[in-house]
Parts: C-alpha cells; sequence; structure tokens
C-alpha cells in the first residue's frame, strides 16, 4: 500500500480542523436528533471546513522554508505536493465554501470573514502571519468568533445572538495559539517570522496564554457555558504551570483543552466521537508510515 495516495487528504490538515469542527458544533447546539438530519447544519459545517481548509493550504502554500526548518506540513517542501496544485486546491475550497452561501445567505459572514482573514494572514503583501498582534487577532476572529456563529447561524440563531456566546470560544483560541508558537520560535526566528513568541519571548507568551485562557473561563461563567467551563476547566493545571514557567507543558495544556473541548461537543452530539477516534488514527498511521514522524 502506498500512503502517497493520502497525501491530498492530509495536506487539508484534518487535526487542525477537529478544533473548528468542535467549536462549529457547539455553536449549533443540541440536536433533536442523535445524528443531525437538517440539512442546513450540515451546509454550514462543509462551508466552514472548506474556508479553513482553505486558509490552512494557503499558509502551507506560504510558508514553505518555516515548515522545513520546523519538520511540518512536509508537503510542499518535500515536492510532494507543488504550490501551483496548492493554490488550485485553494481556488477549489473557495468555491465550495462560497457556494454553500448561495444557497444559504446568512453563513456568507462569518464563512466570507474565515476566508478573508485567511488571505490577510498567509498571502503577500498583507502577511499577517508575520505580524503578531495581527496574526492573534486573526485566529481568534476566524477560528473562534466566526465558526461558532456559522454554527449559531446553521441553526437557525440571528447574528445579534450569537455574537456574544462566541467571546470564550475567541478568547479561548487566542490562548491555544499562543501556546502552539511556542515550539516554532527557533524555526521562525531563524526565518524572521515575528510571531509572538519570537517578540514577547517563551515565558511572557506562556503567561499571556493563561491570561486569555483565565478570560475565557471568566466569560463562560458569565454567560453560564457549561459545556465550555466543563470542557476547559481540566486543563487548568497546565496552563497555570505554563504561566509560571514551565514551559514543558506547555503543548499539555493546548492538547488538553482542544481535546476537552471536543468531549463537550460529543456530549451534543455523540456521533462525533467516531469520527474523533477514526481521525486521530488514521492521522497517526498515515505519519507514521508516510512522513516516519510520530504525529498527533
Amino acid at each position: 500500500m502506498t500512503w502517497r495516495a493520502f497525501d491530498g487528504v492530509f495536506f487539508l490538515r484534518p487535526l487542525l480542523l477537529v478544533p473548528v469542527w468542535t467549536i462549529y458544533l457547539l455553536g449549533t447546539g443540541r440536536p433533536r436528533h442523535i445524528w443531525p438530519v437538517e440539512f442546513s447544519l450540515w451546509l454550514g459545517l462543509g462551508a466552514i471546513t472548506a474556508a479553513c481548509a482553505a486558509a490552512f493550504v494557503l499558509n502551507q502554500a506560504f510558508d514553505v522554508e518555516g515548515d522545513r526548518h520546523n519538520r511540518k506540513c512536509q508537503f510542499i517542501a518535500s515536492g510532494a505536493i507543488s504550490r501551483r496544485a496548492a493554490f488550485g486546491v485553494v481556488a477549489l475550497l473557495c468555491a465550495v465554501a462560497l457556494g454553500a452561501c448561495f444557497i444559504r445567505s446568512e453563513l456568507a459572514l462569518p464563512v466570507g470573514s474565515v476566508l478573508v482573514l485567511g488571505f490577510l494572514y498567509s498571502a503577500p503583501p498583507w502577511s499577517w502571519k508575520d505580524r503578531p498582534y495581527l496574526a492573534l487577532l486573526s485566529n481568534l476572529l476566524a477560528h473562534g468568533v466566526a465558526v461558532f456563529v456559522c454554527g449559531k447561524l446553521a441553526a437557525g440563531s440571528s447574528l445579534v445572538a450569537a455574537i456574544a456566546p462566541s467571546f470564550p470560544y475567541a478568547f479561548g483560541v487566542a490562548a491555544v495559539y499562543l501556546l502552539t508558537t511556542l515550539p516554532d520560535r527557533d524555526g521562525d526566528l531563524v526565518h524572521g517570522k515575528r510571531t509572538l513568541a519570537v517578540t514577547l519571548g517563551p515565558e511572557r507568551a506562556a503567561r499571556w496564554a493563561f491570561g486569555w485562557y483565565l478570560s475565557a473561563l471568566l466569560l463562560a461563567l458569565y454567560q453560564v457555558d457549561v459545556l465550555f467551563l466543563c470542557g476547559v476547566l481540566p486543563s487548568a493545571v497546565w496552563f497555570w504551570k505554563a504561566g509560571r514557567g514551565d514551559l514543558k507543558v506547555a503543548s499539555k495544556a493546548a492538547r488538553a483543552s482542544v481535546l476537552g473541548l471536543s468531549a463537550a461537543a460529543v456530549i451534543l452530539h455523540p456521533w462525533y466521537a467516531l469520527v474523533l477516534a477514526l481521525g486521530w488514527v488514521a492521522t497517526r498511521t498515515y505519519y507514521q508510515k508516510r512522513w516516519h514522524l510520530t504525529y498527533p
């Protein structure tokens, strides 16, 4: 069996799509059926998945050297997929996302926001990924606010009613994003990328992450978002330790918060547990066989 046949699937970064799916599903709220039958919920999920996948692919196309140094996303760096093919995939994904918005116009704002922020984040001359505070802003707006709002709108909520409940998720995304910049700091420094881990230093960036995490908890407590609190509270000890300077646990804090929130989504949508389990096994096997890496 040649594992190269699966390059096109994993090029879309399905593991990075897990937090997207999780926040979207939490935004939809409790379904009326064990398996959602509402067309709008699946359409919204497809639209936001395509938009975020387009952003992830675009980021790989414009960050080849950094990925090569950090041994991440080797598809373009190794020549397995060409940049021209990557841009073709981005165009196709954008078409899918916009096509869904044409069917359900209320999805246009969150899905369009993700697409626009994805281009601003990765593509020159904007390249927000190299501008620390704009990178943070684009992540919390796209993967926190827009994804959650998309779920709310797909479930029939109004835009006004959907904005405020998204804030805990946006602040949580900011906390996790800050921690994910720490492992790549050396490679980013070599290639001139000014992430917050580079600009602030790793210890201060970890303290910022703890502050965003605490703010997310307080917002969720104020809004009585029980599922969010149950999902992310177990990771508190690792965020606290990372904020105190124990950077070895930073990755644990990020993974635990994503896993905990995904477990909260499973409470609402039990079928999602099967998606998570199959996705983890498939990703683990693919990276071991194809790239000889242990990931995740």
